[in-house]
């Protein structure tokens, strides 16, 4: 609710000097709180031309605001960097490139299918790494089993051994083996993005994956879990370090969990307004500073206003953001 009254320069002057004289002026009448304010349009032209005319393709072609095309691509672009690159503000002060958007759109607003184009090129990044790392990770894994062969091999001869300077040998192999087993990892198969997910799992995912991760989805259930649907309290911890590549702990489930000393999380979702309503409904989502992490859009629908059987994407332009994303995404330090 704004008042006029203090906001004119005489009242401002009036204030300052102490004087209690108040002004005459009628107080605006209050915002309803269910009506949004006249917003400014998604700033379309500050992209890189590769990014703005997939947008604006995408936008026309589903009849979608651009907001929701431009939020999801910032998202992809910003993990595809993380733990490659800093921004550099000043002197001392650098920030890492993944940011949290979230896009809030009513049922039926073609999230998903936006969504679904949008994701592609990290799908195709994925799935690249994967083939790549196949052979990598098969051989690694026969090594493993050949370890582990040899250890329980050697661990049942001593087991039956009787004499007692052979059995003191058979154990100091055995215990070399279990070293070098427990040195041996196989690696992960590579995983660039998740969707509904629990924080501890999540935290898992970063650390098996080098600390990056991108969390896209067309849904809120990412939101839902972090407000603690299945748990009694809200845990969002993942999120405040992941977003400010704070020191991330991993609960020991497994030998394969360490602790992440940069995480970069990346978030790009597309939710219902209501999603983000029930947000702001906890406390502790709003006082730790969850919800100041997210750049938000809440874009005026297009509903009876869309075209009929609008043109498509330009294959060339589809082909040239599909082209620029993996190149953001293969992009080494």
């Amino acid at each position: 609710m704004a008042d006029k009254g203090y906001g004119d320069q005489k009242t401002r002057q009036s204030i300052n000097s102490g004087s209690t004289q108040s002004s005459n002026e009628p107080w605006d009448t209050p915002i309803d709180l269910d009506t949004l304010p006249d917003l400014p349009p998604f700033p379309v032209e500050k992209l890189s031309d590769w990014l703005l005319n997939w947008v604006d393709a995408e936008s026309l072609a589903m009849q979608t605001p651009p907001d929701l095309a431009a939020m999801l691509a910032l998202a992809e672009v910003g993990a595809g960097l993380a733990t490659k690159f800093r921004v550099t503000i000043r002197d001392r002060w650098s920030e890492p490139t993944n940011i949290f958007t979230v896009v809030a759109m009513p049922p039926g607003e073609r999230k998903s299918a936006v969504f679904a184009d949008a994701i592609k090129p990290v799908q195709a990044y994925e799935q690249e790494q994967i083939e790549k790392m196949k052979p990598i990770i098969a051989e690694a894994a026969s090594q493993h089993r050949i370890i582990e062969a040899q250890l329980k091999k050697i661990e049942a001869k001593a087991a039956r051994e009787e004499d007692a300077s052979q059995h003191e040998i058979l154990r100091d192999e055995a215990k070399k083996l279990a070293k070098e087993l427990a040195e041996h990892l196989v690696p992960e198969e590579p995983q660039c993005y998740c969707a509904d997910i629990t924080p501890e799992k999540l935290g898992g995912l970063l650390a098996r994956q080098g600390g990056r991760m991108l969390l896209a989805s067309a849904e809120g259930t990412a939101f839902e879990i972090a407000k603690g649907k299945y748990s009694d309290t809200a845990n969002f911890d993942v999120y405040l370090k992941g977003h400010a590549g704070d020191p991330l702990p991993i609960d020991r489930v497994s030998r394969d969990n360490d602790d992440v000393d940069r995480p970069a999380l990346s978030c790009a979702l597309a939710v219902q307004p209501d999603v983000i309503r029930g947000l702001a409904e906890q406390a502790s989502m709003r006082g730790r500073g969850f919800l100041a992490r997210w750049f938000y859009s809440i874009p005026v629908s297009l509903e009876g206003t869309r075209r009929i059987a609008p043109p498509a994407v330009r294959s060339a332009v589809a082909a040239r953001f599909h082209d620029c994303m993996l190149k953001v995404w293969e992009l080494e330090a």
